[in-house]
């Protein structure tokens, strides 16, 4: 039953990632009229004054749940299981309250830093590109780890 679901949200987190990627890379085809060489790779929504879209933001916030469920998953994955990661490890070597601390606080570092970025910048799509990868990483990782049926007594 896990696996089913880590494979799900595997497959949603590359169709998420695929989708973001190809829209993303709508904004920089070439147009025929001429314009300056510093205003052809702008997006839209990085002009003076404009607003994000809500479709980018509402993308964001897609990528950080996936991304957070992604490092839960990995976390639960890892649980009471030999951690070659010495940062990680905890006592007698195995993964523990310790390490899940360790990747849920490098996790909320990594959101609350987009954030701030994301305050002065409009860069919601490539950030949340970002994140897909990454949710697609720890995903796999938790598959991995889901096979693996060595626990540290």
């Amino acid at each position: 039953m896990r696996l089913t679901s880590l494979i799900g949200t595997l497959a949603v987190s590359g169709f998420l990632f695929t989708a973001a990627f190809a829209q993303d890379l709508s904004f920089y085809r070439a147009e025929p009229t001429a314009k300056p060489a510093s205003m052809l790779f702008d997006k839209p929504s990085m002009r003076e004054g404009d607003r994000v879209s809500k479709t980018d933001r509402t993308l964001w916030w897609t990528s950080v749940a996936a991304l957070g469920a992604a490092t839960l998953a990995d976390a639960h994955s890892s649980w009471g299981k030999y951690e070659a990661n010495s940062v990680l490890a905890g006592a007698g070597g195995k993964f523990g309250t310790r390490g899940a601390l360790v990747k849920v606080g490098v996790t909320s570092g990594w959101v609350a830093t987009q954030a701030v970025i994301l305050r002065k910048s409009r860069s919601h799509r490539m950030l949340a590109i970002i994140n897909f990868a990454a949710a697609t990483a720890f995903s796999i990782a938790a598959c991995h780890n889901y096979g693996v049926t060595y626990r540290v007594r």
